[in-house]
């Protein structure tokens, strides 16, 4: 067995809150700020009905007793997004009572292609890697009515269709793995690398084979783009 000792970095969540506000802040220009919470209020029950009603068809919107029923739902986690004092955006999840995945019930915005749902989605997945989920899942449509194609958005974020019923709409899971989840952070939330910490990690290979060794201690240049930074 031959164990090796690798460098990763890795941010605090709280940092890249801090980053992601900065960045969209940039991207909006004006002040942007994220608001994180475990409950649902009466306040921001009103920010989430507001935005559905400008984001989504009256089919799609939930009622306020839906809303309510959801924030109690187990692991319920909620991302609001606020400029110039009014609510843009937002997500929300919870863990799903059958395969325990957690569930992304919605996510929507009133401000598109300034890469405000997909930072949504970044600081989703960073969580549910900090909070021991394996999978994300959701339900999304190939289509909206407005011509936006969900279905690849999610794919470019790294979820895949898997079998389900189709009357609830297209399926998608993503395997929650923390060297990905760490890409996708550093691609879509964190430009400022000061604010990341350095760690090591163990990471132990049963080798069978000489072949087999060779092809593993023979690639330092795996670590390479990790010294140069």
């Amino acid at each position: 067995m031959i164990v090796m000792m690798q460098r990763y970095l890795i941010y605090s969540f709280e940092d890249v809150i801090r980053s992601a506000e900065e960045k969209l802040t940039a991207s909006l220009g004006a002040s942007c700020h994220i608001r994180l919470r475990n409950s649902l209020s009466i306040g921001a029950i009103q920010a989430i009905q507001r935005i559905e009603s400008t984001a989504f068809r009256p089919e799609l919107r939930y009622t306020t007793d839906e809303l309510i029923e959801r924030g109690l739902r187990k692991d319920f986690f909620l991302l609001l997004v606020h400029t110039r004092d009014r609510p843009v955006a937002f997500m929300y999840g919870y863990r799903d009572p059958v395969d325990l995945s957690f569930y992304l019930d919605t996510v929507a915005t009133s401000i598109e292609g300034r890469g405000v749902g997909s930072t949504l989605i970044g600081l989703t997945l960073l969580h549910c890697l900090e909070a021991g989920f394996e999978d994300v899942t959701l339900r999304t449509e190939e289509r909206d009515e407005k011509g936006r194609t969900l279905r690849r958005f999610y794919e470019k974020l790294g979820f895949g269709v898997y079998p389900h019923d189709p009357k609830e709409g297209i399926a998608m899971r993503k395997r929650i793995e923390w060297r990905d989840i760490l890409t996708i952070t550093e691609r879509t939330l964190v430009e400022d690398r000061s604010r990341r910490s350095e760690v090591m990690v163990q990471s132990s290979f049963h080798l069978p084979s000489i072949q087999q060794q060779d092809q593993i201690t023979l690639k330092p240049e795996l670590l390479e783009p990790l010294r140069n930074q």
